[in-house]
């Protein structure tokens, strides 16, 4: 795929790994349109669309104006997530059951709203032949390897892998191809809320070259599978050689 002149939609694209993606699309000749819970508004090169991905209606509307104002859609990049870090049992209570619930509906379900508006809208592009585009989401190390307190994280970021291989197959047809990210552990904002010495034992595990990952090395991956028409229905691990134990 050539960049040049696409319509790309990224999902968290205010800051961390979605603010990379977006700066590498951008920097590659797309149109970008950034879908977050904030304000809509002209920031940094790109049109920012108010959505809470979980809300499922809200995601179509927003879809639909990227339409309206465009006229297609090419790419479109799942970068919205939320965290836990809770102990399934702790001093005496459970995991409380709204936080399992706010991380699913964000991370996994959220997902798969962006998913089916943007597939729809591709399979209705103009031109001879399949409408061709490309969905990218990003799961996590955690799908793996998830550390104490993280099982709702883990269980939705590999719930996001499980979808890459149906979601493919799904929208072939289509010419639209769905590719999975696993990140490790980057220098964002959810790497910041981490304890300093949850972070130091991660980062501990990392083989070369031993630091946090930066958003900008994320966005170059989005850019290469965006361009790389072979690349398909198969999870890419970035993570410069983690070995969780």
């Amino acid at each position: 795929m050539d960049i040049r002149g696409k319509t790309a939609i990224v999902t968290g694209a205010r800051s961390g790994l979605g603010a990379g993606a977006a700066a590498a699309l951008r920097a590659a000749g797309a149109t970008v349109f950034g879908f977050d819970v904030s304000a809509s508004e002209e920031a940094g090169g790109m049109r920012h669309i108010q959505v809470d991905i979980a809300d499922a209606d809200a995601v179509e509307r927003a879809v639909a104006a990227v339409m309206a104002e465009t006229g297609r859609l090419d790419i479109a990049v799942n970068c919205a997530g939320v965290s836990s870090a809770k102990r399934t049992i702790s001093k005496g209570r459970m995991f409380p059951v709204e936080e399992w619930d706010r991380v699913i509906a964000t991370n996994l379900t959220g997902t798969f709203n962006v998913v089916r508006a943007a597939a729809l809208a591709m399979s209705r592009q103009d031109g001879d032949g399949p409408a061709g585009g490309v969905i990218i989401n990003v799961g996590s190390v955690a799908a793996d390897h998830g550390q104490v307190g993280q099982a709702a994280y883990a269980a939705s970021k590999g719930g996001v892998m499980g979808l890459t291989l149906p979601l493919a197959r799904d929208l072939a047809p289509y010419g639209i191809r769905v590719m999975t990210i696993n990140p490790g552990l980057f220098d964002t904002a959810m790497a910041a809320g981490l304890p300093h010495v949850v972070d130091a034992m991660l980062e501990r595990m990392i083989l070369n070259p031993r630091r946090l990952g930066r958003p900008e090395e994320f966005g170059a991956l989005v850019r290469h599978i965006a361009e790389n028409d072979y690349l398909n229905a198969t999870t890419i691990e970035l993570h410069a050689g983690i070995c969780p134990t």
